[in-house]
């Protein structure tokens, strides 16, 4: 099971650069090691000019300038290559994050449902960060670093060489601090206004029909103008502060290098230090101070990406390693539930109230009551999609919320209330993107009468759905996914008001399929208000007031005729899953 954490949304500048370390250990090192080399023979210039100045002048050897000029061009041709391959590694770390954190946020997306709805967005996040890797942003932090080196050899030039330029970095380093609080305020509430502008617009996008049936286009314009408004507005602030301190930053670099010439200047003229002193102050002190106003200038990218770490350091130590599960053998169709309560997120009230209930194929229930009441909800629970609020959903055994859901999904098979298809083919959906299993996808398809209404698709089974294929209308996505909820002969089916946009005779060869599905010896589970679909099956579990009753199918229809709004006569399923009121009803 996923141990979940809560992620950290603003993860400070340390910790998002030590975790992405961490993660990366292996191209962190390498990161280093090429880092320490290119800083290391950045000294090749203020050396080769300090040579040229001091020895070269004054002797006026042209053999020398010749093998000073030929050493350093070697040297620099070897600084080209360790730039080069730093910059191959951090593009190798990024590669890395996306193959190991895109596994993760898909078992996260599959193990823990507060995810389900935010996997792009922190696919998003993660492209923010790979972002820093792939435009070297990263590697002012490597330098950094070497800063201190950079600023002692200052000293060791002069003293007051030295002390110029340490002023000048704590000035640096204040702006960048400076930086960080003014834009962290903003910067949030940007990416909160941009959020909720995007999901507007793709709620818009989703009910086009609707808004253009009831002439809402200049209304959800303006509502989502506003919302747009704000974010610009915030983004707006956000990109001036660091213009500003970009700017800034850069203006004081340029005053302190003309600081560093003046004095250098003056020292020479005091003969306090050589001519070509000055030029390789003047080089080491912009080393020194560089990757300060490189982090500056890339503050923005750097608050993104922090944030974005936010949403990911949970992902990759939260999920475990989904791939050492064992597959078990075929179980046998029997459901066992123990002390179940369920309730919606963040509801006190429970949905349902705790209950046992113990069901044996071949079964088909219909699961029934009013609009809310929670049929879905426990729909989900039972499949293991949804986590209980306390007690165990066991099938043959199995914990459901325990149990791998690759492994898992070999024998569930599920109709959402709302069916959405998947971009791919419609063998690929039917199949479930099972390679080499044809077979399997026709038989389901013939199963649920869905076979005749796919081959008069422009391509039959090879039809693309999504963009750039054919839109469906909600009966055809409907067919199709109950092929899908079918495919494999599953054990369990679970199924959410599996008529709905269906006319008759789909209507009646879907119930033939369920029917057949019991005789095969499985469990079905049908959430319907379809009196046809609650007719045909072995009993029927009624939501009502936060409790579940069984029934017969001729009890429950006998009391609704009878009194439509009364409490149901059936028996109360209560406390202990050897309560099989299913089994009876």
């Amino acid at each position: 099971m996923m141990k979940t954490e809560a992620p950290s949304a603003e993860p400070s500048l340390s910790t998002w650069l030590f975790g992405m370390f961490h993660v990366a250990k292996r191209h962190a090192w390498s990161l280093f090691w090429f880092s320490l080399a290119v800083n290391i023979l950045l000294l090749v210039s203020p050396i080769y000019m300090l040579q040229i100045y001091d020895r070269v002048l004054l002797s006026g050897s042209l053999d020398t300038l010749g093998w000073l000029t030929l050493i350093a061009l070697f040297l620099l041709c070897i600084y080209a290559a360790a730039e080069a391959g730093r910059r191959r590694v951090a593009a190798l770390a990024a590669h890395f994050f996306d193959r190991v954190a895109t596994k993760r946020l898909f078992q996260d997306f599959a193990q823990n449902p507060s995810a389900a709805g935010g996997l792009a967005q922190r696919l998003g996040d993660l492209a923010r960060v790979q972002q820093t890797l792939q435009t070297g942003t990263i590697l002012a932090f490597f330098d950094l670093g070497f800063s201190p080196f950079f600023l002692a050899l200052m000293f060791l030039i002069h003293p007051l060489i030295g002390a110029v330029g340490l002023v000048g970095a704590a000035i640096l380093v204040g702006l960048a601090v400076l930086a960080e609080m003014v834009t962290r305020r903003s910067g949030a509430k940007t990416a909160l206004d941009q959020n909720a502008a995007q999901d507007l617009a793709l709620s818009i996008s989703r009910q086009r029909s609707a808004i253009v049936a009831m002439g809402l286009i200049d209304r959800v314009y303006a509502r989502w103008r506003r919302t747009r408004d704000a974010a610009e507005a915030a983004a707006l602030a956000t990109h001036s502060a660091d213009g500003g301190f970009s700017s800034l930053s850069r203006a004081f670099r340029l005053i302190l290098q003309m600081a560093i010439l003046g004095l250098g200047a003056a020292l020479v003229i005091g003969q306090e230090m050589s001519a070509g002193a000055i030029i390789a102050a003047s080089i080491i002190s912009a080393r020194a101070l560089g990757p300060i106003d490189q982090i500056v200038g890339a503050w923005r990218g750097i608050e993104l990406a922090r944030r974005a770490w936010g949403s990911l350091a949970s992902a990759f130590g939260a999920v475990d390693a989904a791939e050492s599960a064992t597959p078990v053998p075929t179980p046998t169709a029997k459901i066992t539930i123990d002390r179940l309560e369920i309730a919606a997120p963040g509801a006190r009230e429970p949905l349902l109230r705790p209950f046992g209930l113990e069901i044996t194929g071949p079964r088909a229930l219909a699961l029934v009551g009013a609009n809310g009441a929670g049929k879905t909800s426990l729909l989900q629970t039972l499949i293991g999609v949804w986590p209980p609020q306390s007690g165990s959903v066991r099938f043959d055994g199995l914990d459901m919320h325990a149990w791998d859901s690759a492994d898992r999904g070999l024998y569930v098979g599920y109709l959402p209330q709302a069916v959405e298809l998947l971009p791919g083919s419609v063998i690929d959906n039917i199949a479930r993107f099972h390679e080499g299993r044809e077979a399997d996808a026709f038989t389901a398809a013939k199963m649920v009468g869905a076979h005749e209404m796919i081959v008069t698709l422009p391509k039959g089974y090879d039809t693309l759905i999504g963009p750039g294929g054919v839109a469906l209308s909600a009966g055809q996505r409907q067919m199709i996914g109950l092929a899908r909820a079918f495919f494999g002969r599953p054990l369990f089916l679970a199924l959410d008001e599996p008529t709905a946009n269906l006319d008759r005779d789909a209507t009646g060869l879907v119930i033939n399929a369920i029917l057949a599905h019991a005789a095969q010896g499985g469990i079905s589970i049908i959430a319907t208000h379809d009196p046809r679909v609650i007719a045909n099956t072995h009993g029927v579990l009624t939501i009502r007031k936060g409790a579940l009753v069984a029934q017969s199918p001729a009890e429950y229809f006998a009391e609704e005729k009878a009194q439509p709004t009364a409490a149901p006569t059936g028996r109360r399923i209560v406390a202990r899953a050897s309560d099989n009121g299913a089994s009876g009803a």
